[in-house]
């Protein structure tokens, strides 16, 4: 079984993201909270990476009102918060957060696809809450689906930016997007 910090380092080096996605800076270095969001198709992470808050806040800028309240009213409406915060209260510890869907709680092993989010503060220590988090591609889909053209392209722009060509294989993560938001 995979431990937190297994799920949430870089699948190449096996360590713990060391700068910034975009910025390149050094996180520890930011003196900013960060976010770290992996997608995987089946087992196989296919997109991850952490991005500091502040250029977080850069990109989602770009986002749509709209599209920020679509991605609001689902995780306001389609997750028990608080029957979710009392299961992870009684975790032994956070892995057991990826073990299903947040929204529709399917089983990690049940779904084709799934991205995981965490937040870690500006010293680099995970902070745990509502996140850290995992939500399967089928609910993804369903937040993507109530998003406009235009912040459809902001991730997809994301995507040409820092990742070196599009993802191969049947799951086409320029239609995600859920880890900037």
């Amino acid at each position: 079984m995979r431990s937190i910090h297994q799920w949430l380092g870089c699948e190449e080096s096996g360590k713990p993201f060391s700068h910034c996605i975009h910025c390149r800076l050094p996180l520890l270095e930011i003196a900013e909270p960060w976010l770290v969001n992996k997608d995987y198709h089946r087992d196989e992470c296919v997109i991850e990476y952490a991005i500091c808050q502040p250029c977080r806040d850069l990109t989602t800028a770009r986002i749509s009102e709209e599209s920020k309240e679509a991605v609001r009213n689902f995780l306001e409406t389609e997750i028990d918060w608080g029957e979710r915060q009392k299961e992870y209260m009684m975790m032994y510890d956070e892995v057991g957060r990826f073990d299903s869907c947040v929204a529709c709680r399917k089983s990690r092993k049940e779904v084709d696809g799934f991205a995981i989010s965490a937040l870690y503060d500006s010293e680099g220590h995970l902070v745990t809450g509502p996140l850290p988090l995992l939500i399967c591609h089928e609910c993804v889909g369903r937040i993507v689906a109530s998003l406009s053209d235009e912040s459809r392209e902001v991730w997809r722009r994301f995507l040409s930016e820092h990742f070196i060509g599009p993802p191969s294989g049947e799951f086409d993560v320029s239609d995600g997007g859920f880890g900037i938001f």
